[in-house]
């Protein structure tokens, strides 16, 4: 039965071959080279296989086929469930395929579908040839017939969309492109001793037939790829975009094409997920179900975060204390409430609260099912979606996330012992000791983490010897003790006294690199082992400070850029040996070998197995990219993977976590349900209700509308513009088909109306100038129909529905049931009478009444609504309005309409209602009654035009414009100016423009006092009142005080105000102001332009304004200064800023007192009527003309000071604390601009136009500048690229040009700066020219170096004050916790 198959395979073989004439080789050949692979099958049988697919290639090819699919493949068997199969793919005529992608036919193993996916002119590489294995998914159903297979063959396997749901399946496969050449030879070479086995049974020659398998060898052999991958719904395919070179295919030489045909040829190996060497992302990972574990959502930049949240979850003592946390008190007993949420005690909202934040992470890291999300808990520290996507050190967050947790149980349990320090706390010992004397100094400290160096050491061990090595205090170095006059040798070092229970190491990856200039991450190799035993570095140790390794923080990148991850073993409290290592990557977490948790991440300089991994559409398998093609020769097995040593690797360990051995069952335990208290389960569980409820509403969303409901006493109780402040209003949710009857009924219960039927409600809509009013009558005034009608409305609400609810008056019902008596019919429903009675006709619109008055405090209140006729005039009004506010009948009133939240238009008495466009309802009416001061502005006006009636020139009062509506566009505060002058008001104003001293702010009023008599001009205060602080120039930095004023107020205006406050005598025409600087975050360099015109809104944007870019102006503050010139006479002087210093900067000088009137310096320095100026330094500003000389400058400085003729002054230019120059005297001046040229904005407190008095210069000395060099920061030759620090007041010293000995140097220069002896010893000399050069040597002369710029400084620790500013809208936001 076998030999009858075979021959019937051989004679199917034969027939399919003859259809592929283009093959030379026959099919036995063909079917020879599959043989040589698959030793395991006949020839006869690998010649049929390898026939049916050279036939179903061609079907690719052309479009058809009788094979498995269009993909024209074909199996090197039937598929088997075994854990290996293999199967082939031939295309022909390779080189002319213009087909972008093509696909062999799917192939079925361990119940998934499988199948070859070749880019033959590359993806997106032209130059390679790309080969990708393809997996389809589950089979879950197999094809009803055997019929149907034969009429549709791809039904043998189950499309992807038949698949059930999201799958994951891992495999390790080896693509091969063969050399058929190659082939060939080998099947020729197998057939032909098959043949001479034949002939020497059956007795025959073979030279003949041997001589037909003679094919040349090629010189190349198959080329092989084998990598693994996790296969998913989301990710199905895998392999090489670089395979092979498409010139090697192309070279007929080489063998890979044979006749135009190629063959690819896949082998599959099935294995578990836990032995891939990486994990690979996922969609459909479940980490809870392969792991036990869940991962943390990464919100931008949070690895760090996640990472070290995993660590500290895994140390169960730690867990077990946040859980015990008390929870914060909520005001639920107190009846406060938003929406569902509680808040705390303080205000806060308990769910924001960091404890219950940190509490709900851990809660859910042990039972939720999928990641776990850490938003909130970012918001409880009090970050932003900037601080999301900053990525900070790990080692910071874990110190200030610690120190927070510390003081917060502190805070709770003062008296029970704190885990923190319990868990990370530990003691050292930092000693001197002198070698000479017996001294020894120590000081003990705590530490919670250790930070270990990485650079010049090879391991751990390494690290703790340096951290401890003792370092020797000779020479320049020598320690002071206590007692003992001379300096002492010393030994100073480290001990460590005792080490915590879990053990935080830091290593110090990041270093400043000095030769460059900045920071930079050193990878270089550093061992660290699971155990370690530290009891050799502990004082006094029992031998049991041994340690276990329980985490591994990975860090992958460089300084600029990053990831963090981390490994753990969390089953550490079982067996540490055999504790399984995870690898808990954000979202992702798998099991990893031991291998990679520890020896992987050593650093630079190892050896590891790189199998290159790549999808089609270019993602990276990895970190480091796909490794270079490999081509497998007779050298090297096929299915061996290479190894490369990495010269450079970026990923490598920066924390790790160690436990006490004979602690790890107490401190590392697994998480089970009794850890968490039972209030705490219940609280999160009541959260989690909470959400589920709100997504419940959120989907039921469309069913429902948000309304806000106003009531005539919530219009009355608001006095600003507008009928309301909407947003104050509660809001309700109901549903769209809520009938109006039932909404009434449901109104009149909450506020307490006794008759739902007695009610109107409005709907309200914002108008084009962006006030709401009343439009309309809620669902027609139709109690039978909805409040909502989609077909009208619309299906979506952009903002709630604001309604306001009217109670309709005895009166109106009584009037209309008289008008109407006749329309009702016999037998109609009295309560649908009643209900048409509340429709208004078409008519009527509602009005609604404001009254403003103007005295003691301005104010609008609300009075009421009306419906009136609008063909009505305007004058019909009056009786109402006086009836309503309870004014007498003769009072005299002026009407407005509230057009807007910033402007109001007069009303005139005569014209309808209708013809002032007050048509559509919803309009606002205010009135004002005419008080004293309005009726004599009245009076004044009628004597006025009734003198000039004769010349014709008759003028309209104000009061008589507001009734004509002549008004309307008038500026209003302009017309508080016209009437307060012509009433007498302006008593306080003196004929310079300024406000006298009886004239004294009021805040309690608007403006500080000013009045504002007409409702146009409390309107427009309204729209644009704002509060600007206003600070002393001299002290920018000191708070100041705060001033009421609109922003349309100009220059002058404000000037006025601020010299009002200030009181006294201060004049505004003497009075400056600078806007804010954002870059400074302090006062501008230049002040305003007296002539500017500028109103207060734009010299507020002014300080807005950066660049390109508007930023909003949170700080409104502007600086004052008084000057001793007119504001105006700046415009046409140019201004220099000068100090005095009469000391020259040495404030041991007394050289300026010598020779003055004849009297010795001791003399005039005790003289008590001595000026000021000729001892106190001070900054002030003169003007010179434009193009004057500095010339110019030293006599207005003189001048200014007081100082008699002969003494004679300079300038000099001082920047960043060093003298740049002496300015000559005819020098013209330059302008402010050019001055400052060089200098950042930030940087221009930094400069000094220095005055001096012009010290006289002995003969063969010259002048050398004197400079303060910080000791924060050691002077070094510029050429090793470091930084010199100065601060503080230079001065010039006189220094002997043929040279002085150092020692008289230091001896003058402590005179100069009048220090103390003692600590002058301690300061060093530098010269500094185009280097840094220390002057030890006390006998050597130093003479100044000729051709170079030369200065000393003196080094000792600064005694400037930080005043660098920095705003957070150009840096970095620091890492803290803002809770």
């Amino acid at each position: 039965a076998a030999a009858e198959q075979a021959g019937q395979a051989r004679a199917r073989g034969r027939d399919d071959a003859a259809a592929i004439a283009d093959i030379s080789v026959d099919t036995d050949d063909l079917a020879a080279s599959d043989a040589a692979a698959q030793n395991e099958r006949s020839v006869a049988e690998e010649q049929v296989a390898l026939v049916d697919a050279g036939h179903r290639a061609v079907g690719v090819a052309t479009g058809e086929g009788d094979g498995a699919g269009g993909g024209g493949s074909a199996d090197a068997a039937a598929p088997q469930e075994s854990a290996t199969m293999m199967f082939s793919y031939i295309v022909e005529n390779f080189l002319d395929v213009e087909e972008r992608r093509m696909v062999s036919a799917w192939h079925e193993h361990g119940g998934f579908r499988w199948r070859i996916l070749l880019f033959p002119k590359g993806n997106n590489n032209a130059a390679f040839i790309s080969v990708y294995l393809e997996c389809g998914g589950p089979v879950s159903s197999a094809p009803e017939t055997v019929a149907d297979v034969r009429a549709d063959p791809s039904l043998s396997f189950v499309t992807a969309d038949r698949s059930p749901g999201p799958w994951t399946r891992a495999a390790r496969f080896k693509l091969s492109f063969s050399n058929l050449m190659e082939e060939t030879a080998n099947a020729n070479r197998m057939a032909a001793q098959r043949q001479l086995q034949e002939d020497d049974v059956h007795g025959g020659a073979a030279a003949s037939t041997s001589q037909r398998f003679d094919v040349p060898r090629s010189r190349r052999h198959a080329v092989s790829q084998e990598t693994q991958y996790r296969f998913s719904s989301k990710g199905s395919d895998w392999g090489f975009l670089e395979f092979i070179e498409r010139a090697l295919v192309e070279d007929s030489s080489q063998g890979f094409l044979l006749n135009g045909y190629a063959k690819l040829s896949v082998e599959i190996t099935l294995i578990d997920e836990s032995a891939l060497e990486q994990s690979f992302s996922s969609g459909h990972w479940d980490s809870r179900k392969e792991t036990g574990f869940v991962g943390l959502k990464n919100q931008g930049a949070t690895c760090y975060m996640n990472s070290l949240l995993q660590t500290l979850y895994g140390v169960g003592a730690f867990r077990k204390a946040v859980y015990r946390m008390p929870l914060p008190e909520t005001s639920a007993s107190n009846g406060a409430s938003d929406g569902g949420r509680a808040y705390s005690a303080g205000g806060v909202a308990a769910s924001e609260e960091m404890s219950y934040a940190l509490q709900k992470v851990f809660f859910e890291l042990q039972h939720s099912p999928s990641v776990v999300k850490t938003k909130k808990l970012t918001e409880s520290f009090g970050w932003d979606t900037s601080d999301a996507f900053t990525q900070h050190d790990v080692q910071e967050l874990n110190r200030i996330l610690c120190d927070h947790l510390e003081e917060k149980m502190k805070k709770q349990n003062p008296n029970e012992l704190n885990t923190i320090s319990e868990l990370f706390e530990g003691k050292l010992l930092n000693y001197i000791e002198c070698v000479h004397v017996p001294y020894k100094s120590t000081r003990e400290e705590s530490f919670y983490d250790l930070s270990l160096n990485v650079k010049g050491c090879r391991n751990i061990y390494e690290s703790f010897e340096k951290y401890t090595e003792v370092e020797m205090m000779d020479g320049d170095n020598k320690y002071r003790a206590d007692n003992y006059a001379e300096l002492q040798e010393a030994r100073k070092g480290v001990k460590f006294l005792k080490l915590p229970p879990v053990l935080q190491l830091h290593l110090k990856r990041f270093e400043y690199d000095f030769m460059r200039d900045m920071m930079v991450k050193i990878n270089d190799r550093f061992e660290f082992q699971p155990e370690i035993d530290l009891s050799r570095f502990i004082e006094n140790s029992d031998g049991s400070d041994v340690y276990v390794l329980h985490s591994v923080l990975v860090h992958i990148g460089d300084v600029h850029a990053g990831h963090y991850y981390v490994y753990i073993r969390p089953d550490l409290h079982s067996d540490s040996r055999e504790a399984q290592w995870y690898k808990f990557d954000d979202e992702m977490v798998t099991k990893v070998s031991e291998e990679e948790a520890i020896d992987d991440n050593y650093g630079s300089g190892f050896e590891r197995k790189t199998p290159p991994r790549q999808s089609p559409g270019g993602d990276r398998g990895d970190d480091y990219g796909v490794s270079p093609n490999v081509q497998n020769g007779g050298q090297t097995p096929p299915f061996q993977q290479r190894t490369r040593v990495q010269a450079r690797r970026l990923s490598n360990a920066y924390m790790l976590q160690y436990i006490r051995r004979d602690k790890v069952a107490e401190l590392v335990s697994s998480a089970v349900d009794a850890d968490v208290p039972a209030e705490l389960a219940a609280r999160i569980k009541h959260d989690h209700d909470e959400e589920d409820r709100r997504k419940r509403e959120r989907a039921e969303q469309h069913l429902y509308i948000h309304v806000s409901i106003a009531t005539m006493d919530d219009l009355c109780s608001y006095h600003g513009p507008d009928l309301l402040d909407w947003d104050q209003l509660e809001k309700h949710r109901l549903k769209r088909t809520l009938l109006l009857s039932e909404l009434k009924r449901m109104i009149a219960t909450s506020r307490g109306i006794s008759d739902s039927q007695r009610i109107r409600i409005w709907r309200c809509k914002k108008r084009t100038n962006n006030t709401i009013r009343p439009d309309s009558l809620l669902a027609y005034g139709q109690d039978d129909q909805p409040i909502w009608d989609t077909r009208v409305d619309g299906a979506r609400m952009q903002e709630p529905l604001k309604l306001f609810v009217e109670q309709v008056l005895d009166v109106e019902i009584q009037h209309r049931l008289s008008d109407l008596r006749a329309c009702i019919r016999p037998g109609e429903d009295a309560e649908l009478t009643l209900s048409r009675l509340l429709i208004p006709p078409d008519a009527e619109v509602l009005l609604f009444f404001k009254q403003y008055l103007p005295t003691p405090q301005p104010r609008l209140v609300m009075l009421g609504c009306r419906l009136v006729d609008r063909s009505l005039p305007a004058k019909s009004l009056l009786p109402l309005l006086k009836s309503i506010a309870g004014l007498s009948a003769d009072e005299e009133l002026l009407l407005f309409e509230e057009v807007g939240r910033d402007s109001v238009h007069s009303l005139s008495l005569e014209r309808s209602f209708l013809e002032l466009d007050m048509k559509y309802g919803g309009d606002i009416v205010v009135f004002q009654s005419m008080d004293a001061r309005l009726k004599q502005v009245r009076a004044a006006e009628a004597k006025k035009r009734a003198v000039s009636v004769g010349s014709g020139d008759a003028t309209m009062g104000v009061a008589d414009q507001h009734h004509a509506g002549h008004l309307g566009g008038a500026n209003p505060m302009d017309l508080a100016s016209m009437e307060s002058s012509r009433s007498g008001q302006d008593a306080a104003v003196s004929s310079e423009g300024y406000i006298s001293e009886h004239s004294v702010e009021n805040p309690e009023l608007p403006l500080g006092g000013q009045p504002l008599p007409l409702a146009a001009q409390y309107f427009h205060y309204l729209f644009n009142r704002v509060v600007i602080e206003f600070r002393d120039h001299a002290a920018p930095d000191e708070p100041g005080f705060s001033l009421e004023l609109l922003k349309s107020d100009n220059y002058a205006d404000v000037r006025r105000r601020v010299a009002r406050k200030l009181g006294g005598k201060a004049n505004p025409n003497h009075l400056r102001l600078y806007p804010l600087d954002l870059m400074l975050e302090g006062p501008r360099i230049e002040p305003l332009r007296y002539s500017t015109t500028d109103s207060l809104d734009a010299i507020l944007m002014m300080s807005s304004y950066s660049g390109s870019t508007y930023v909003p102006a949170e700080r409104k503050v502007l600086w004052y200064e008084l000057t001793e010139y007119h504001v105006s006479e700046f415009e046409d002087h140019e201004e220099v800023r000068v100090t005095w210093r009469p000391d020259g900067g040495a404030p041991g000088r007394r050289d300026h007192l010598t020779g003055l009137n004849g009297a010795s310096a001791v003399e005039l320095a005790a003289d008590e009527q001595q000026p000021s100026s000729l001892t106190t330094p001070k900054s002030f500003s003169v003007l010179v003309p434009f193009n004057a000389k500095f010339a110019v400058v030293l006599e207005r400085v003189a001048t200014r000071l007081g100082l008699a003729p002969e003494i004679r002054l300079r300038l000099l230019e001082v920047k960043y604390s060093r003298i740049s120059r002496v300015i000559p005297a005819e020098e013209v001046v330059q302008r402010a601009s050019t001055m400052f040229a060089g200098l950042s904005a930030a940087d221009s407190e930094k400069f000094e136009l220095r005055c001096e008095p012009d010290f006289p210069l002995r003969p063969r000395h010259e002048w050398i500048p004197v400079v303060h060099l910080a000791k924060e920061v050691k002077a070094r030759p510029k050429r090793d690229g470091r930084r010199q620090s100065f601060f503080g007041v230079p001065f010039l010293l006189q220094v002997d040009s043929a040279g002085e000995p150092v020692a008289s140097l230091r001896q003058h220069i402590c005179e100069h700066l009048d220090a103390a002896s003692d600590d002058f010893e301690q300061w060093d000399l530098y010269e500094i020219s185009d280097t840094a050069y220390l002057l030890d040597d006390p006998d050597f002369v130093w003479r100044p170096r000729e051709g170079f710029i030369t200065e000393l400084a003196i080094e000792h620790k600064s005694t400037a004050a930080s005043a660098h500013r920095k705003t957070s809208a150009f840096h970095s936001k620091p890492l803290k916790i803002r809770a």
